[in-house]
């Protein structure tokens, strides 16, 4: 009986099970906890948020008045369980203006609660630039492809002009503006034929080349970092008519630009926004632009891309773009939405607000890029027609010139 006893090892591999199990249910039970907490977090955000936004609205300087408004509107909005665990709420003014709202609290835990943890810390902060001042830079890509032809170009043409002037208009703003109208290819005019950074091996006779350029490998096509490589000069390409305008206060320049742009041709969107980059980037081969902010406030650097279809061009043979389906081609375009997708990450990261349009869309998937590509939610517009691209363009102006959520 005893040796029966000692070879029976049931109840030790149920000890063993047992001891296992506790580490594996406080993995879990952490994982809801944070979950919880994440979800508390980005809800608290919102609050915050729109908080700060209200508070930002009152025409005062008093901060006593502007902390009541926030205050009020924060309270009106949280749930009320959510109240017992706050710890404070704060609202202050930055030095530049700007009202800036701080929320501390805590969620109760439950899994962790066997650990000692009774409570994992939420803190949110938003912070809400008021009526702008300074300077301003706008890179404005905009798809001249031949689907934008006849009201639709003529639509775009007017709501970016109304936007230029109304925010030349502004005295606050010393406000530039450049413009990249994109196709197959990119304008860069022929003006720059000399440029250090530019390759005419491929021109044959450079006298008449007319400004189209090409793109260079991966990943230089996608980066601002260095033009060792240089960017190659082409022959016998459709280009736009109207070639990029550096950024400049000339707004009759601008303008002028806008209204001489025609549609022709397919899409290639990676080649408009790297040019867009170039244009607010300060080195070359565009130096106009300042140096960048790390708070993208002086100078507020923003690009805006608009289009009104897929890319129907691929990067299959560097440094031309090969027609895809939609182009009279085959090609996958696959690589053009990565390089979209690589391209509006590049831009984010150097703290450049990125606003995207989709003119009269109907495919999902550039949709779905173009909503990635924006800083934010807010900066996607789903224009389906010309009354909606108007609403577009005066929210564009209102956000450059007014309240914006700038932490």
């Amino acid at each position: 009986m005893l040796k029966s006893f000692g070879r029976n090892e049931s109840g030790a591999v149920a000890l063993i099970f047992g001891l296992a199990v506790i580490p594996l249910v406080l993995a879990v039970g952490v994982a809801v906890d944070y979950s919880r907490a994440a979800s508390v977090h980005s809800h608290l955000q919102d609050i915050a948020d729109a908080a700060a936004l209200a508070g930002a609205r009152e025409n005062s300087d008093n901060i006593a008045i502007i902390e009541k408004t926030a205050r009020a509107y924060f309270d009106a909005h949280v749930p009320p369980g959510m109240l017992g665990q706050l710890k404070s709420f704060n609202v202050t003014m930055t030095p530049d203006g700007a009202v800036r709202v701080a929320v501390a609290g805590d969620v109760d835990t439950t899994f962790t609660n066997i650990a000692g943890i009774k409570a994992m810390d939420v803190n949110v902060a938003s912070e809400v630039m008021r009526a702008a001042k300074g300077s301003l830079e706008v890179a404005l890509v905009l798809d001249n492809t031949g689907s934008m032809s006849g009201d639709k170009l003529k639509a775009l043409k007017k709501v970016s002009k109304e936007l230029v002037e109304d925010i030349d208009a502004n005295a606050d703003l010393e406000a530039r503006f450049g413009v990249v109208p994109f196709a197959e290819y990119v304008n860069i005019g022929s003006g720059l034929a000399g440029a250090s950074w530019l390759d005419m091996s491929k021109v044959a006779k450079p006298k008449k080349w007319d400004g189209c350029v090409g793109s260079r490998s991966h990943p230089l096509n996608v980066g601002d970092d260095t033009y060792a490589t240089k960017i190659p000069a082409l022959d016998g390409v459709s280009c736009p008519k109207q070639e990029i305008v550096a950024l400049t206060d000339d707004s009759k320049k601008v303008t002028k630009a806008l209204n001489k742009m025609e549609a022709q041709n397919c899409t290639y969107i990676p080649s408009g926004l790297a040019w867009g980059y170039r244009l607010l980037s300060p080195g070359g081969p565009f130096t106009e632009g300042e140096s960048y902010d790390p708070d993208n406030r002086e100078p507020r650097k923003v690009l805006v891309l608009l289009t009104d279809g897929a890319n129907t061009m691929s990067p299959a043979n560097f440094p031309l773009h090969t027609p895809a389906a939609g182009c009279s081609g085959w090609a996958s375009v696959a690589k053009s939405n990565d390089y979209v997708t690589e391209l509006c990450n590049n831009v984010k990261k150097q703290k450049i607000e990125i606003f995207t349009i989709a003119f009269d869309v109907s495919d999902n998937g550039i949709k779905t890029i173009l909503e990635g590509c924006a800083s934010g939610p807010s900066n996607y517009f789903d224009a389906d027609d010309t009354t909606e691209l108007e609403q577009t363009f005066a929210a564009l102006t209102e956000s450059f010139q007014n309240l914006r959520i700038s932490r």
